[in-house]
C-alpha cells in the first residue's frame, strides 16, 4: 500500500508541474484548487518514501540470505535480474517514444520543458559516455570520473542510481560481514553522518546523505525483529532526530559546515517522518490491509516499479499537450489533467508489468522468512 501511495504521489507531482510553474509565474492568489496543486507539488516526497521502503525490504532479503551458503552471489543475481532488464526495456521505449514524437513534429512535448525538470532528450543528443551512464545507472556520478556532462534519458532514473548503490553496498556488507551485518550497516551510517561536515566530491553518491534515508528503513526492520526495548528507543530517537534535521538546520542548531541542500533536508524530513509512522502503525498493519478502499493502492503498489518507470514520458507528454490545449488553471488541471495522466500511467504501467516486469520477478517461494515472520508493512 505504501508503495502505491509513494508512486502515485510522484505521478501527481509530474502531472501538475506545468500548472504549478504557471501559478508561480503569475503571482495570482491560489484559491482552493491552487492550494491543492501546490500540495501535489510536494509529491516528490514519494521518492524518499521509496528509499525507506527499500531499506526495509532489502534488510529482510539480506537478513534471510545471510543464513544461506554463498549468500552474496544469489543476492546480486536477484537484484540484477529484478532491476536492470525492465529498466533497459523502459529506457529504450522512452528513447523510441521521444524519437517518434520528434519525427511527427511533436518533439517539443517532451524536450526542453521547465529547464531540466521535465524533459526526455532525443536519443541522438546523448553521446557514448551518457548512454553508458544511463544503461549502467551511474549517470548521476559518472561525470566525476570523465566524459561529458550528465544527461538522463528520463529524469526519475536518478533515484534508481541511488537504489543501485544501496543494493551494491548491502551486497558487499552481506559478502564481508554476514554475521555482523546490522552492526556493520550501523557503523557505515555513523561514518556517513561524521563525514557530512567534510567537503569532498559527493554529488550523486550515496554518501551525500541519502544513504541515511535507506538506513531509516533498515532501522525500522531491526526494531521490529531484533531490538529490545532500549534498542527500539534508540532507533526511534535517531529517526526523530532525522525528522527534525530540517527544523534544526533552519534554526541554526546544526553544524555550519554540514553540506546539505534544502532539498536533501526536506527529503530527510519526509523519510524519517515516514519511518516513524510505519513503526508506530505496525501493530495495525492487518487492519489497514483489510480496508477495501485501499485496494487500488495495493494494485498500484504491486506494479509500482513498472508504474514508476513508464509514468514519466506518459505524464510529461499528456500534461504538456493538455496545457498547450488550454487546460491551464488549477481547477482544470485537477479535473482533467491529473485523472488523464493517472489513468494513462496506470494502464501503460500495468501493460508493461504484465509483458515485461513479471518475467523478471523473483519466485514467490523466495519471499524471505523474516518478512513472513514480521508481516509485510501495510
Amino acid at each position: 500500500m505504501w508503495r502505491g501511495i509513494a508512486c502515485l504521489s510522484v505521478v501527481f507531482f509530474h502531472s501538475t508541474l506545468f500548472c504549478y510553474q504557471a501559478m508561480q509565474s503569475s503571482g495570482q492568489p491560489l484559491g482552493f484548487a491552487g492550494v491543492i496543486v501546490a500540495l501535489t507539488a510536494r509529491g516528490w516526497a514519494g521518492v524518499p518514501l521509496f528509499f525507506v521502503i527499500s531499506g526495509y525490504c532489502i534488510s529482510a532479503t539480506t537478513d534471510s540470505a545471510r543464513r544461506n551458503p554463498r549468500p552474496a552471489r544469489k543476492y546480486f543475481f536477484r537484484r540484477f535480474r529484478r532491476i536492470f532488464p525492465p529498466y533497459w526495456t523502459c529506457i529504450m521505449l522512452t528513447a523510441l517514444f521521444a524519437a517518434l514524437l520528434a519525427g511527427v513534429g511533436w518533439g517539443s512535448l517532451v524536450t526542453g520543458q521547465l529547464g531540466a525538470i521535465l524533459q526526455v532528450p532525443h536519443p541522438a543528443q546523448l553521446d557514448a559516455w551518457q548512454w553508458l551512464g544511463n544503461l549502467t545507472l551511474t549517470e548521476t556520478w559518472r561525470t566525476q570520473f570523465g566524459g561529458s556532462h550528465a544527461m538522463l534519458v528520463f529524469g526519475p532514473a536518478w533515484t534508481l542510481c541511488y537504489e543501485e548503490q544501496f543494493y551494491a553496498v548491502m551486497g558487499l556488507l552481506l559478502l564481508v560481514a554476514p554475521r555482523r551485518f546490522f552492526r556493520t550497516a550501523t557503523l557505515l551510517s555513523l561514518v556517513i553522518v561524521a563525514s557530512c561536515p567534510v567537503d569532498f566530491p559527493k554529488s550523486g553518491f550515496f554518501w551525500d546523505g541519502r544513504w541515511l534515508l535507506f538506513a531509516a528503513g533498515i532501522g525500522v526492520y531491526y526494531a521490529l525483529n531484533y531490538a529490545g526495548a532500549r534498542g527500539r528507543a534508540v532507533i526511534l530517537a535517531a529517526l526523530l532526530a532525522g525528522a527534525l534535521s530540517d527544523v534544526l538546520w533552519r534554526a541554526g542548531m546544526l553544524h555550519p559546515r554540514l553540506h546539505f541542500s534544502i532539498l536533501q533536508l526536506n527529503e530527510a524530513y519526509a523519510a524519517f517522518t515516514f519511518a516513524v509512522l510505519i513503526l508506530a502503525l505496525h501493530p495495525y498493519d492487518k487492519r489497514i490491509c483489510a480496508i477495501r478502499a485501499a485496494r487500488p493502492l495495493f494494485f498500484c503498489g504491486k506494479m509500482c516499479y513498472s508504474l514508476y518507470l513508464v509514468h514519466y514520458p506518459v505524464t510529461l507528454a499528456a500534461s504538456h499537450a493538455l496545457f498547450n490545449a488550454g487546460v491551464t488553471t488549477p481547477g482544470q488541471t485537477l479535473a482533467v489533467t491529473v485523472p488523464v495522466c493517472v489513468a494513462l500511467s496506470v494502464v501503460v504501467g500495468w501493460v508493461f508489468h504484465v509483458l515485461v516486469e513479471r518475467r523478471f520477478l523473483n519466485p514467490q517461494k523466495d519471499v524471505t522468512a523474516a518478512a513472513i515472520r514480521v508481516g509485510a508493512i501495510a
